[in-house]
């Protein structure tokens, strides 16, 4: 059985060893046993599991819980409880595409207002309605909108995300009669 000791698994890695100490800390990775003389002495299975965070926490998605959910999946196959894993791991991947899915559905709608398809009745909604709507809605809610300052706080509600709607408001006057106002 291969052994490696702190900085040749932050080698491997590419990463500072003091990063693996502080998942050592955080429990992402197992307990690494020790030598007489108290240095860590690592496996492959630390250095999989420190891949393993690396790559899981590229991922740039932090709303709905989505980080958490994934350093929870992490910590618990450092404790060798695979299965728990696994099952977490796909609870992750379900949520992941359900993202995804409303990625692309503002997508279209992002698509739907450059064009200029949109009527001219309004409708006013509170942010939490707005967060609350189903996906098929949301292209119900912009065609009900008018231009001006409604249009653009359900907009920015929409994509909860501030610089989203500010280029979305910062397009030229003729496509798009929103201007920021946060």
């Amino acid at each position: 059985m291969n052994t490696y000791r702190t900085a040749e698994v932050a080698a491997i890695i590419g990463i500072h060893p003091n990063t693996v100490r502080l998942y050592e800390k955080l429990k992402l990775i197992p307990k690494p046993e020790r030598l007489s003389n108290g240095y860590r002495v690592f496996t492959k299975f630390h250095v999989m599991q420190c891949k393993l965070v690396r790559i899981a926490f590229q991922v740039e998605i932090l709303q709905n819980g989505l980080r958490k959910k994934i350093a929870q999946m992490i910590t618990v196959a450092a404790t060798k409880d695979f299965d728990t894993a696994t099952a977490l791991t796909k609870d992750y991947l379900k949520q992941l595409q359900q993202e995804r899915n409303n990625a692309e559905e503002a997508i279209k709608i992002v698509k739907m207002i450059l064009a200029g398809d949109e009527s001219e009745s309004a409708q006013c909604l509170k942010r939490k309605e707005v967060s609350e709507a189903p996906l098929n809605e949301y292209q119900t809610i912009l065609n009900n909108l008018r231009d001006g300052g409604k249009r653009k706080t359900v907009i920015t509600q929409m994509f909860r995300h501030k610089r989203l709607a500010d280029a979305l408001c910062r397009l030229p006057e003729q496509r798009c009669k929103m201007r920021p106002n946060f």
